[in-house]
C-alpha cells in the first residue's frame, strides 16, 4: 500500500475516521495502523470504490488464479555450502534491519520536527492575532498618547545637567538631576496640574459620561469612553494652560512649565483620538 506513504497526515487523518482506526499519534503509526486494518479487512474493502486503490491489482489476481508449480527435481547440497548460504542470509538480513530501523528513525525525527515547527508557527498566529486586537484599539492609541505626553513633562521638569565620572576614566554628561524631586514648586506642582488637567478628570468625566451602548453587560464590563475622554482632556488642558479660568496661584505659577513642555500636542493627540473614535464607532 504504497499509496499511503504519499498521503499527507491530514488525509491519514480523516481516511482512519471513515475506516474507524485511531487516528492518534505520528504519520507513520497512522500508515501502520490503517495498513494493518486494510489486510485484514480485504474482503471488506476491495470492493468498495473509496479504497480500491490501497489494493494493488496484481495481488488481486494472483489470488483469484490458481498457481501451477513445477515438479520438484531433488538437487543436491552439500552441508558447506548451505551453512555459507545461512550466514549470507543471515547477514543480509541484520543489514536490512538495521537500514530499516535507520530509516525509520529518520522518518519519525522529521515527523516530530515537522509537527513542532506546525505548532510553533500555529502558536506564533495566534499570539500575532492577540497583539493585533490589543494594539488596534482606541484605548491603546489613548494610552500611547498620554505617556508620550508624560514623558515630554518629565524631560521639560527634571533638568539634565549632572556629570557622572564612572571609575576615574569615564564622565557620563546628562544625567538627570534628581534634586528637584524636592522642589514642589517647579516640579510637583507642574506634574499635579498636568496629571488633574490631562488624566484623572478627563478619566472621571469619560466613566460618568458615556455614550457607549451598555445594555446587557455587566457592571464590572463599563468602562470609559475614549472619545469623551479626548474631548474633555483637551477641553480642561485648554482651560488650565491658556486661560485663567481656574483662580490659583499655584496653578498661575505650574501653567507656564506645563505649557512650555507640551506644546500644542494635547491639541493634536486629542483631534487624532477623536477622528480614531467616531471612525472605530
Amino acid at each position: 500500500m504504497s499509496k499511503l506513504g504519499s498521503m499527507k497526515k491530514a488525509e491519514l487523518v480523516s481516511l482512519a475516521g471513515e475506516l474507524g482506526v485511531d487516528s492518534e499519534g505520528l504519520k507513520s503509526d497512522l500508515e501502520d495502523r490503517i495498513s494493518a486494518h486494510l489486510s485484514q479487512n480485504a474482503a471488506r474493502y476491495q470492493s468498495d470504490e473509496r479504497f480500491q486503490a490501497f489494493f494493488s491489482p496484481s495481488k488481486s489476481r494472483r489470488r483469484q488464479q490458481p498457481v501451477t508449480r513445477p515438479r520438484d527435481t531433488p538437487t543436491k547440497h552439500s552441508p558447506e555450502a548451505d551453512d555459507n548460504d545461512n550466514d549470507e542470509s543471515s547477514e543480509e538480513d541484520e543489514e536490512e534491519a538495521e537500514k530499516e530501523s535507520l530509516s525509520e528513525r529518520a522518518r519519525e525525527a522529521r515527523e516530530r520536527v515537522q509537527e513542532l515547527a506546525e505548532d510553533a508557527f500555529a502558536a506564533f498566529l495566534d499570539y500575532s492575532e492577540t497583539v493585533r486586537a490589543h494594539l488596534s484599539t482606541i484605548r491603546t492609541l489613548t494610552l500611547v498618547q498620554v505617556l508620550l505626553e508624560k514623558l515630554f513633562v518629565l524631560k521639560a521638569l527634571i533638568p539634565f545637567t549632572v556629570s557622572v565620572n564612572v571609575f576615574d576614566q569615564f564622565e557620563v554628561q546628562h544625567v538627570p538631576d534628581l534634586s528637584v524631586l524636592g522642589d514642589c514648586a517647579n516640579f510637583w506642582h507642574p506634574l499635579l496640574l498636568w496629571t488633574l488637567a490631562g488624566v484623572a478628570l478627563p478619566t472621571v468625566i469619560g466613566y460618568y459620561v458615556n455614550f457607549k451602548p451598555n445594555r446587557g453587560k455587566k457592571k464590572a464590563g463599563y468602562t470609559v469612553d475614549p472619545m469623551v475622554f479626548a474631548l474633555a482632556r483637551v477641553s480642561l488642558m485648554h482651560l488650565a494652560l491658556h486661560t485663567r479660568v481656574v483662580s490659583c496661584a499655584c496653578v498661575a505659577r505650574a501653567a507656564p512649565a506645563v505649557r512650555l513642555a507640551v506644546g500644542d500636542l494635547p491639541y493634536l493627540s486629542g483631534a487624532i483620538a477623536i477622528i480614531v473614535a467616531l471612525y472605530t464607532n
